[in-house]
């Protein structure tokens, strides 16, 4: 079946009358791109592994996206899952999944890369890959092409996925996507094959081949060829030289971040010691103001877009936040659109801040606390204190805001009652001195992460989590309480911490009928349960304590951190020691900088704001 066929279907059977949200399938989008294929050599799919709305609001796809579609004899087009409605529809008339630009099936394609932003997207990768008619197993596949390539955060552990993956790319994809392509047009012009098509790309930095490697009695991976390398060390680029995005692609329907993005900054040296973003995107780079002006209009000026994000692990310690706020809002306001910092950090959000990104609407504003003692937010490293929480909202009510949303955890390593009754105290304050309107309470199950400090820590089980969020029901009486379900956490800390024998499990999960694990629609926890017993696998074992000296499934995975680094964060961590930021100037040795040969670039002086004592 071809792209003509499939536009005929949606055109003549009047599926698009059936299904919720019928735009989501269309494509023609304002500002997406379609090339003349006779003058195209290598075809890309964008697969993001889950439904429009999600995959449009991601700017890593529309980076990927814009740099690809640069490039001479190269289309990148965009593929989205279906939705349960769609899906069924589409399995009933063996429609296969396809792109939006030309509707050609992912399986005619050279490359399906994939972006693994999150891990209970896991079955829908495999889903992906079955509606395209693509083998699920990469040892399945004979002929050259399609390629599948897999890239994002969840990367930095790539065992559980490892069998459904031709190849990874190993961090930020920005330089090594046009290395990649550059090759395959080369050796699909001499008609190379896959085993040597592959070996040629494992030769690039940041890639990683997992047929080309061994598993040991330990769990290790090991070179199974001598030419192969021992670590694959993650790839970073100068975010200062990145190009601009000229034109993003304006979604048919509204997003679940409907607004225009730009990123201001790339990486956090803050150093909390349970965040995977912080230690995945080190170091700290920063965008010059005049570069980002620039990007700000041309974003303006070619999507229409009525708000602008200025986007970051933590947008209120870009170093000239208030000089880039003062140099853009002029235009904004002339325009009314308004501007938000989607990522705040308390104890640098300050009056001026408020006052300036609130001159034409209120856009909501989010502060993640994560616990509600001191005790334990430095244990964690947060560097946030109660003066700095008290301080950020003060401000914000006095400039009329009238909801505000605040993210905390519970489980997280060495947590006592008396945290979690400090967190319900700290919101009730929050609510009768400020006097919100609207105070909504997020509140997740900690999962450890590969690569952080907290990686040796255990995860608490369903009947702590269960008893620990009783105590937080009193909440109720101050707040909009959402707690995460604690079911849904504990799969994705297995995805998180697995190896390479989850694989199975994520495939026995996907028969018995998992998909959209992230989605309240989707998740369906007995499916999980049954494929853990199926395959004979306890996930309690990838839960519990780590020893900091025992091999990890990762570590042929080399983010830059030094194994010393995080353990001596972990012991830290159990005596409630506070690791100042890394901007301040005090180097901590943790080897990205060393190892990656690329370190802090700031525009400014870095401020630590709040507290002295953390700087």
């Amino acid at each position: 079946m071809d792209g003509r066929n499939i536009l005929s279907w949606l055109n003549r059977s009047n599926v698009l009358h059936r299904v919720s949200k019928p735009a989501r399938y269309v494509g023609g989008e304002w500002n997406s791109i379609k090339k003349d294929p006779e003058r195209v050599k290598l075809r890309v799919a964008l697969l993001f592994p889950d439904i429009y709305e999600s995959g449009m609001s991601n700017l890593g796809l529309k980076i990927i996206y814009d740099i690809l579609n640069s490039m001479e004899g190269v289309h990148a087009e965009r593929a989205f899952l279906p939705w349960f409605d769609m899906l069924e529809e589409m399995r009933r008339s063996k429609i296969p999944l396809f792109s939006l630009e030309s509707f050609t099936p992912l399986g005619e394609f050279d490359v399906v890369g994939v972006s693994l932003e999150y891990e209970l997207s896991y079955t829908n990768l495999i889903m992906g890959l079955e509606l395209s008619g693509i083998p699920i197993l990469s040892s399945e596949r004979k002929s050259p092409f399609p390629l599948v390539v897999a890239g994002g955060p969840c990367t930095s552990n790539p065992e559980p996925v490892a069998d459904f993956v031709d190849l990874f790319v190993i961090g930020e994809g920005e330089d090594v996507v046009v290395e990649i392509a550059e090759i395959l047009m080369n050796m699909k012009s001499r008609g190379a094959s896959r085993f040597d098509i592959l070996r040629e790309l494992s030769k690039l930095d940041g890639i990683y081949v997992p047929n080309f490697y061994d598993v040991d009695e330990r769990g290790v991976r090991i070179p199974k060829y001598p030419w192969v390398k021992e670590k694959v060390s993650k790839r970073i680029v100068n975010f200062r030289r990145l190009r601009n995005i000229s034109k993003q692609i304006v979604p048919n329907i509204e997003m679940i971040h409907d607004r225009g993005m730009v990123e201001i900054m790339r990486g956090c040296t803050r150093g909390c010691r349970f965040c995977h973003a912080g230690i995945f995107y080190r170091p700290v780079r920063e965008r010059e103001i005049n570069d980002l002006k620039e990007s700000v209009i041309e974003l303006i000026e070619s999507t229409g877009f009525d708000e602008i994000s200025l986007l970051s692990l933590s947008s209120s310690d870009y170093t000239k936040i208030v000089e880039l706020l003062d140099s853009i809002l002029p235009e904004l306001e002339r325009r009314k659109i308004a501007l938000s910092l989607p990522s705040t950090r308390m104890g640098t959000f300050d009056l001026e801040i408020a006052d300036k990104i609130s001159r034409v609407r209120k856009t909501g504003l989010t502060f993640a606390i994560e616990a509600g003692t001191q005790r334990l937010r430095n244990l964690v490293n947060k560097g946030i204190e109660d003066e700095d929480i008290y301080e950020t909202l003060e401000n914000m009510a006095l400039r009329g805001w009238k909801r505000v949303k605040l993210y905390f955890m519970i489980g997280l390593p060495f947590e006592e009652d008396e945290d979690l009754i400090e967190m319900v105290n700290m919101v009730g304050r929050i609510k009768r001195e400020f006097r919100f309107r609207e105070v909504n309470v997020s509140v997740s199950v900690f999962v450890p992460k590969p690569h952080t400090p907290f990686q040796f820590s255990r995860m608490i089980t369903l009947e702590e989590a269960y008893r620990k969020m009783r105590i937080l029901k009193g909440m109720r009486r101050f707040a909009k309480l959402h707690i995460h379900d604690p079911r849904r956490s504990m799969i994705e800390g297995v995805l998180s911490m697995g190896d390479c024998r989850i694989g199975e499990v994520i495939l026995k999960a996907y028969e018995r009928g998992s998909i959209f694990d992230d989605w309240n629609e989707g998740f369906k926890f007995e499916n999980w349960m049954d494929a853990f017993e199926s395959v004979g696998v306890n996930p309690r074992k990838y839960l519990e304590e780590k020893d900091p000296k025992e091999p990890l499934p990762w570590d042929h995975i080399d983010l830059g951190l030094d194994r010393d680094f995080l353990v001596r964060e972990y012991e830290k961590a159990k005596k409630g020691e506070i690791t100042p930021d890394c901007r301040t100037g005090k180097c901590h040795l943790c080897g990205v900088c060393f190892k990656l040969n690329f370190s802090n670039d700031l525009v400014g002086d870095f401020k630590t704001g709040g507290s002295k004592r953390r700087g």
